[in-house]
């Protein structure tokens, strides 16, 4: 997997730390972004753009209302559950909204706000 957010976010001059426990999951220890403590991002390496779009989908929906990421390709970020205020926050501030496709949990369900990056 190329790393190239991870690039992104040291380019930003924000502290980052990759920890790759497998093949197919990175997690980026993020720090620096306005938010009071370290923020753990879950990268979940797929094999295709639609498994990576559906595993973030009922990743969102398992942890709840709160919860977001974004996904890009075969990559589904998940981010720890958050106000929705922070969470928008950080996506801005990281770029991460630019990156991907930004989905926050609702409810029931989950909503897409496709920014920068859309697939089809």
């Amino acid at each position: 997997m190329k790393m190239t957010w991870s690039n992104s976010l040291v380019r930003q001059h924000l502290d980052v730390r990759i920890d790759r426990p497998r093949a197919d999951l990175v997690y980026l220890i993020i720090n620096g972004a306005g938010t009071e403590n370290p923020v753990r991002v879950r990268v979940a390496i797929l094999d295709t753009p639609d498994q990576a779009g559906l595993e973030l989908h009922e990743a969102l929906l398992q942890h709840g209302e709160g919860a977001w990421g974004v996904h890009r390709s075969n990559l589904a970020a998940l981010v720890p559950v958050g106000p929705y205020n922070e969470a928008l926050a950080f996506a801005a501030k990281t770029k991460l909204a630019c990156w991907g496709v930004f989905t926050a949990a609702g409810t029931d369900d989950t909503f897409v706000v496709p920014g920068g990056y859309f697939e089809l």
